[in-house]
C-alpha cells in the first residue's frame, strides 16, 4: 500500500477532519443499521445451525443409517474435521478481510458454509464428506466478518447491545436446527440427507442478498478511497433521514480514518498484530480473553457433541450391562424435545 495514502489520511487540524465514528454519531441507529442487522446476523443463525447439526448427525441412532456406520472412527473424524476448518477460517479471515474487504470476507463465509454444507448431503465416500465438512467450519469461522461488517456501522453509544442482540441470532439457530432436526430425522422422505441440505439453507438464502450488502468506510479509507466512504456513509444518513446533518460536514472536512494502530503494524500483518495484542498495556487482557473463549468453546460444544452419546446411554443400557448398539430405525434415541429446551434456555441469556 502506498505510505502516502496513509500519512495524508490524518490532518493535523481537527476542524478540516471528520472520523468515521464522529460520521455515524452524527448518521444514528436507524433503518440503514436494523437492515444490516438482519443481513448479518442472520449468518450467526446459518452457522449455528451448521455447527449444531453435528450432533444429529454423529448421534449413534441417526450415523447408523448412514453408508458410513461400520467405518471406524468415521464419527471423530466428520466432528474433528469442521472443527480444524474453524481453527483455518478463525486465523484467516482477518488477514482476508483486512485485504479484500469485509464484505467479500462475509460473502467467502457463506459461500463456504452454504455450498460445502449443502454438497456433503450428496457425499458418499467418506472422505468427501470429511473434506466438505472442513470447508463448512472453515465458512463459519470466518463468521466474524459479518460480525465487523455490522459493527462498524454502528454509532458508538449502541454497539454494546446492539452486538448483544446480534449474537441471539446464534441461539436462535439452535433452536431452530433442533426443530429442523425433529422434522427431517423423523421423516423418511428427507433423512440426515434432507437435514444437510435444510441446514444449509439459510447460508444459501443469505447469499441471495449479497447485492444489498454495503462495504464498510472503514475499509475504504484504509485502502486510500475516501470518496468510497463518504459515499456509503451519505447512502446510510439518507436511509436514516440524516443527510441533511451530515452532508454538509462531508463537504467542509475531509472524512479520516480513528489513529488506531500505527500503519506500520497494520502492514506487518497477522505477526503484527499480535504483536500489539502480546504488548504490556493488553497482554493481561489478551491472556484472559483467550482463556474465556477456549474454556466456553470446550465446555459448550463438549456438552452438545457428547449430548446424543449420554441419551443413547441412559434410554438403552440394561440394569446389568454396557449400552446396546444402535437401531438406524430408533431415532426416538435422539431427544429433540429436550434439545429444544435447552436450545431456548438460551435466550433469556442474551436478552
Amino acid at each position: 500500500m502506498d505510505r502516502s495514502l496513509l500519512d495524508n489520511s490524518y490532518p493535523s487540524s481537527h476542524d478540516t477532519a471528520l472520523s468515521v465514528d464522529e460520521a455515524l454519531d452524527l448518521i444514528g441507529y436507524g433503518p440503514f443499521q436494523q437492515r444490516l442487522m438482519l443481513l448479518t446476523a442472520f449468518s450467526q443463525l446459518a452457522d449455528a445451525t451448521e455447527l449444531m447439526l453435528m450432533s444429529y448427525l454423529t448421534a449413534p441412532a441417526v450415523w447408523c443409517s448412514t453408508p458410513w456406520a461400520d467405518v471406524p472412527g468415521g464419527q471423530s473424524a466428520v466432528q474433528t474435521s469442521v472443527f480444524l476448518g474453524m481453527l483455518v477460517g478463525a486465523l484467516s479471515i482477518g488477514r482476508l478481510a483486512d485485504l479484500a474487504g469485509r464484505r467479500r470476507g462475509y460473502l467467502v463465509s457463506l459461500c463456504l458454509t452454504g455450498f460445502a454444507g449443502a454438497g456433503a448431503a450428496f457425499a458418499r465416500p467418506l472422505w468427501l464428506l470429511v473434506v466438505l465438512r472442513f470447508a463448512v467450519g472453515a465458512g463459519t469461522g470466518a463468521a466474524p466478518a459479518a460480525l465487523s461488517l455490522y459493527a462498524e456501522f454502528l454509532p458508538t453509544a449502541h454497539r454494546s447491545a446492539r452486538l448483544l442482540l446480534f449474537l441471539l441470532f446464534f441461539s436462535l439457530g439452535t433452536l431452530l436446527e433442533s426443530l429442523l432436526a425433529w422434522i427431517a430425522l423423523t421423516s423418511p422422505a428427507l433423512g440426515w440427507r434432507g437435514l444437510l441440505l435444510l441446514s444449509a439453507a439459510p447460508s444459501l438464502l443469505l447469499l441471495l442478498a449479497a447485492p444489498l450488502m454495503p462495504e464498510s468506510p472503514r475499509y475504504h479509507l484504509a485502502r486510500g478511497q475516501a470518496h468510497r466512504a463518504a459515499e456509503t456513509l451519505r447512502r446510510a444518513a439518507r436511509a436514516n433521514g440524516r443527510e441533511a446533518l451530515l452532508a454538509p460536514l462531508l463537504a467542509r472536512k475531509a472524512l479520516v480514518r480513528e489513529a488506531g494502530a500505527p500503519p506500520a503494524a497494520a502492514a506487518a500483518g497477522v505477526l503484527g498484530e499480535l504483536r500489539l495484542l502480546l504488548a504490556p498495556p493488553l497482554r493481561a487482557a489478551s491472556a484472559l480473553l483467550c482463556a474465556l473463549f477456549f474454556l466456553m468453546a470446550y465446555v459448550y460444544y463438549g456438552l452438545v457433541l457428547l449430548q446424543p452419546l449420554l441419551v443413547r446411554f441412559a434410554e438403552k443400557a440394561d440394569d446389568d450391562g454396557p449400552a446396546r448398539h444402535c437401531d438406524a430405525a430408533d431415532v426416538s434415541a435422539v431427544d429433540f424435545a429436550g434439545n429444544i429446551v435447552a436450545a431456548a434456555g438460551e435466550l433469556p441469556a442474551r436478552f
